[in-house]
Order: structure tokens, then C-alpha cells, then sequence
């Protein structure tokens, strides 16, 4: 797992679903479960549909650790669908900071298109 922290969330980049869990060493997360992902077995191609987490934004597991955004390596593409699959993230962890709070709907999807620049410009534009 690749983990880079910036001042209000981690970026954690895994090599599979499973990598999550592995990394904040657990058995479920947020609804989902390690079992469960064992038996979803991820495609052998990289870039191919069909795995168990593409992406999360959430709470860290860990008391006082910063908030996360994960991707799953092996489900980019190394074209658009990557940058929109961070801005999702990236929406969905503005939302978490600016705690849900609409009124500040402009800010939060600014701060969401900026952070996912920054993800894809520095990580994964290079795929």
C-alpha cells in the first residue's frame, strides 16, 4: 500500500481490494468484509470491471488518524475513467471535512476537483 498524507486525509493506494483491509488490519470495514472480498476474486488483467472496492472515502478505523481516500490500483485504466473515479472519491471526502454542511456546496466541489488534480497528476497519470 502506497500512503500519502496531506493535511485533512490519507491517500492509500492498493494493489487490490483486499489491500485495504490488510493495511488498517481488520475484518470488515464500513460495511464491507474481508470474506466477502476474498470471494470476489479480482480479474487477473488489470483495468478490467468487476472487483470488490474500485474506491472508498470514509473515516480511518484507527482513533485520531486522518480520513482516507483509497483506489485500487488494479482497476485504473490509465485514461479518463481514472480521474473520474477520483473526483467521486475526492467529492465523497469533501463532503466527510466540510461535514456535510450544503450550504457550502460550491466550496466542497472545488476543494473535491483540486484534491483530485493533485491525486491524478501526482500518482496515476503516468499509468
Amino acid at each position: 500500500m502506497k500512503v500519502v498524507k496531506y493535511d485533512k486525509f490519507q491517500l492509500l493506494l492498493g494493489d487490490n481490494s483486499r489491500s485495504l483491509f490488510d493495511y488498517f488490519q481488520v475484518e470488515e470495514l464500513h460495511g464491507l468484509s474481508l470474506t466477502e472480498c476474498l470471494n470476489y476474486p479480482e480479474p487477473l488483467k488489470p483495468g478490467t470491471e468487476g472487483v470488490y472496492i474500485w474506491g472508498m472515502a470514509n473515516l480511518s478505523p484507527i482513533p485520531d488518524d486522518l480520513p482516507y481516500v483509497f483506489l485500487n490500483m488494479h482497476r485504473m485504466h490509465g485514461d479518463y475513467r481514472d480521474i473520474t473515479t477520483i473526483m467521486h472519491e475526492t467529492v465523497h471526502m469533501g463532503l466527510l471535512i466540510y461535514n456535510y454542511d450544503l450550504d457550502n456546496e460550491e466550496e466542497i466541489v472545488s476543494w473535491a476537483e483540486y484534491w483530485a488534480n493533485i491525486i491524478y497528476s501526482e500518482h496515476l497519470s503516468k499509468l
